[in-house]
Order: C-alpha cells, then sequence, then structure tokens
C-alpha cells in the first residue's frame, strides 16, 4: 500500500484597499517594516492618528493590504502586507505628486509578485488622483528593493537629478518657529 502524498498547501491571496477594520494589523506590519530596515528611529504613528488620516472625514492616506486566506483549516484571513500612499500635494513646479509612505511584504510570503501588484494598486490609484509623479525614498544599501524598483521602471533621482532629500522635524521646526524675527521691517502676521 502506497503512503498517502502530503497535501499541497495552496497561499490565495487578495489585494484590497485597506480598512478601518485593518488598523491593528496595519500597525503591525508597520512595526515589522520598521524592524526589516533596522531604523533607530521607529514608527510613531497610533492606532488614532491611523483611523483619522486613513479612514477619517477627510482622509490623506490610501493603505492597500495583502490578505492571506487560510488554508481552509480556520478561514481566518491575515494581512501578509501593504502599500500606503498620501493622497497628494501639489508643487509649483511639478503638479501633483503623491509620496509612497511604506510598502512590505512579509518575509515568508516575499517572491510571489505581491509587491508589484501591491505598486500597481498605488500607481493606478495616483493616475485615478491626477498625480503626475510617486516620490518614496529607499535605504541606499537595500539592494533588494533598489533592483526591484528599478525593474518596475522607477527612476533614481539621487542619480540622475543630483537632488538630495531633506526633512525638517517637529523639534526642529518647533525651535525655528519660536526664534523672534530675525529681519528689521519684517511682520510674520500668521
Amino acid at each position: 500500500m502506497m503512503a498517502a502524498k502530503p497535501e499541497t498547501i495552496q497561499a490565495s491571496y487578495v489585494v484590497r484597499g485597506g480598512r478601518r477594520e485593518d488598523c491593528d494589523e496595519l500597525l503591525r506590519l508597520i512595526w515589522e517594516l520598521a524592524d526589516h530596515e533596522g531604523t533607530l528611529q521607529k514608527p510613531t504613528i497610533t492606532n488614532e492618528i491611523l483611523l483619522e488620516d486613513a479612514f477619517g472625514e477627510r482622509p490623506n492616506l490610501h493603505f492597500f493590504v495583502v490578505e492571506l486566506e487560510d488554508n481552509g483549516v480556520s478561514r481566518k484571513r491575515m494581512l501578509m502586507g501593504f502599500a500606503a500612499m498620501n493622497s497628494f500635494v501639489t508643487d509649483i513646479f511639478d503638479g501633483r505628486h503623491s509620496m509612497l509612505c511604506g510598502l512590505y511584504i512579509d518575509e515568508g510570503h516575499r517572491g510571489n509578485g505581491l509587491g508589484r501588484a501591491l505598486m500597481k494598486a498605488v500607481c493606478k490609484t495616483c493616475l485615478d488622483l491626477g498625480v503626475g509623479s510617486l516620490d518614496f525614498d529607499v535605504k541606499m544599501n537595500n539592494q533588494r528593493a533598489r533592483h526591484f524598483y528599478s525593474s518596475l521602471g522607477v527612476t533614481n533621482n539621487t542619480e540622475t537629478k543630483g537632488w538630495e532629500y531633506w526633512t525638517f522635524h517637529d523639534t526642529n521646526m518647533n525651535k525655528f518657529s519660536s526664534e523672534p524675527e530675525c529681519l528689521n521691517g519684517v511682520n510674520t502676521q500668521l
């Protein structure tokens, strides 16, 4: 008598827009992304901020998620990845552009085309919003991500335009904005 073959478990994924009820799982994935990147700065986003900014009256964040349907035993669905983008900002030179805030796939589910599927959802949303460009940053030592984005046709502006990426953090903004006016005759009325 032949032994029965082990059952092959086929993963089933759905890429969809994020929902309010995804917030706890999204926060888990955001923390996993921070750990994966090895950043010293940990996420400061909270469930309340996520609910307001992504699912409130005037959302500015769009989330797309990869949902894994369990193998049929518990039928529990779990999030295995996400992409997040801002709606858009208007630049005086370039018009509307959006910022990709994060893209992450759980390590055990990489290599299945999920990142590409999430990026397609992001790109389609950008185009629907009339956005002409999608900006984001990639750690210089993350060769896998750099290769991935390059394979999609993304331009590395550091190499082609020579622009640096700068950040004005809230601590320094507070310090700067509370300094007394330094120019004679300037009356700031805000």
